[in-house]
């Protein structure tokens, strides 16, 4: 079984969530369950590469469509959330006295 996808999946994108969701953690809690979330999404993850194919082939190309669509625009989210928080963060720096 040859793994294709195993450069997308640790690639900068999948290294930039860890780093980003990692620098908000400030307590032991916080780091178990980034820990915990990077085990369950490890095994999920484990469980889409053995099912994708079966899968794949049963949803058809409409099914691939909508799914390639909902995962975007997740990472849509995300990325918005992250240039959110930045600019909060400079701004905040920038002029404290701005946002109370």
């Amino acid at each position: 079984m040859e793994s294709y996808a195993l450069p997308l999946i640790s690639g900068p994108g999948a290294i930039g969530v860890v780093i980003g969701m990692s620098e908000r953690t400030t307590e032991m809690g916080d780091y178990i369950g980034c820990l915990f979330g990077i085990v369950l999404l490890g095994l999920m993850l484990y469980l889409c590469l053995i099912l994708g194919e079966p899968l794949a082939k049963r949803a058809g190309s409409h099914g691939l469509g909508a799914l390639n669509r909902v995962l975007g625009f997740f990472m849509l989210a995300i990325a918005v959330q992250f240039i959110a928080d930045g600019l909060f963060d400079l701004v905040k720096q920038a002029a404290p006295n701005l946002l109370h």
